[in-house]
């Protein structure tokens, strides 16, 4: 794969993610039920200003220890493929659904390690834009 072949698509933010997270994460809490202990938008999208891939990013909190075997046709039912756990981080796992909007949840337990992290930079960037422009810089410099 060449580099421009491994190039990220950065756009400028569009203030009707937050209107399909909220839509999307509706579907979400009704098709997994119990599952679903908490859920945010995280990710570039979720913060007012910043330039990001346009993949909305879902982060769901689901009770610790609980494997994600029981939700698979929950979201399959709503066109997400199930991608697997994330190697680098036991305990995160993966759906991505595409179409007009692209969404991709992150299942890990609520109020644990990565739920925090995650949502820790996620409020940084939207209480700091000077670092939320720093950030969206540094993507359009790297772009990979």
């Amino acid at each position: 794969m060449s580099a421009e072949e491994s190039w990220v698509e950065v756009v400028p933010h569009d203030s009707r993610w937050a209107e399909s997270y909220q839509a999307e994460s509706k579907a979400i809490r009704a098709a997994l039920g119990d599952y679903v202990l908490g859920i945010e938008h995280f990710g570039s999208t979720a913060v007012p200003g910043l330039i990001a891939k346009p993949i909305i990013d879902i982060l769901v909190g689901a009770p610790a220890g609980r494997q994600p075997h029981s939700v698979i046709d929950g979201l399959g039912q709503l066109g997400y493929e199930y991608l697997g756990e994330d190697g680098r981080r036991p305990g995160r796992y993966f759906w991505r659904k595409r179409g007009v909007t692209a969404f991709n949840v992150s299942a890990v337990p609520h109020l644990g390690a990565m739920w925090q992290t995650n949502l820790a930079v996620r409020d940084f960037l939207r209480a700091h834009p000077e670092w939320a422009e720093r950030y969206g810089q540094v993507k359009l410099v790297s772009r990979v």
